[in-house]
């Protein structure tokens, strides 16, 4: 499939319980990033996904992050269609490849991972 979601994160007002809920729940595991409130989820398989620490300028509580070969294209596409920019494209350091976000029509935000 093309394009497929590649990432999803889950937005919490409480770590910890969240941690406790998702692992009793789907038995995800957690590994909790030093310093900062986030923690890599591992499904199992694939998406992969993050657990967000919600603070006061968040308004959502789940987004996903769809895999794709050429972002810019793609940004460039979502606003020819009505969409908008909100996270031009930026490398996440490391190995970690490249994030880059838009909302379409009806505001909701998508994200797009590449590695190139």
């Amino acid at each position: 499939m093309p394009n497929p979601v590649g990432h999803f994160e889950l937005f919490t007002t409480d770590m910890k319980k969240a941690i406790g809920f998702y692992s009793d729940m789907f038995g995800w595991k957690f590994n909790e990033l030093e310093g900062y409130d986030y923690a890599l989820i591992d499904t199992g398989e694939l998406p992969t996904g993050g657990l967000k620490k919600l603070d006061s300028t968040d308004d959502v509580l789940l987004s996903v992050t769809v895999t794709v070969e050429d972002m810019e294209p793609l940004l460039k596409k979502a606003e020819e269609l009505g969409g908008s920019v909100v996270v031009q494209k930026q490398h996440l350091g490391g190995d970690f490849g490249y994030y880059g976000a838009f909302k379409d029509p009806d505001g909701l935000i998508v994200g797009m991972w590449s590695s190139t």
